[in-house]
């Protein structure tokens, strides 16, 4: 059975502070769960930025620290997971042909629109 407002009885939802027919305050609003994905995300950027110490801190302080440590090294995982993922990309590029090596690496297609 749906929430009324205890004014107007229109149908309202759980997470709603007043009615938006009438504007009645309502009592007993439900709060909105925190969504926690397991990241303290000042160590994960921490890892992310800098890999070597993302993976030094995990190694060295997982024991005393254990969330922020695994934050970390979880940051260094995804740096280096999208380092190699954009190294593979220009390695296909550059097998393709699609890279000029003689300019600064500027696709054909572009260099030929901005000669124009």
């Amino acid at each position: 059975m749906p929430k009324r407002c205890p004014n107007c009885k229109s149908e309202i939802t759980r997470y709603q502070e007043f009615c938006y027919q009438c504007g009645a305050p309502i009592r007993h609003v439900a709060k909105r769960p925190k969504v926690d994905l397991g990241v303290e995300w000042k160590w994960f950027i921490v890892g992310f930025l800098l890999p070597p110490l993302g993976y030094a801190w995990f190694f060295f302080f997982s024991r005393n620290h254990y969330d922020a440590a695994l934050s970390a090294f979880k940051g260094a995982i995804a740096a280096s997971i999208l380092s190699f993922l954009v190294y593979q990309m220009l390695s296909l590029v550059s097998c393709l042909g699609l890279a000029d090596p003689t300019t600064t690496g500027v696709l054909p297609v572009a260099r030929s629109v901005f000669r124009a």
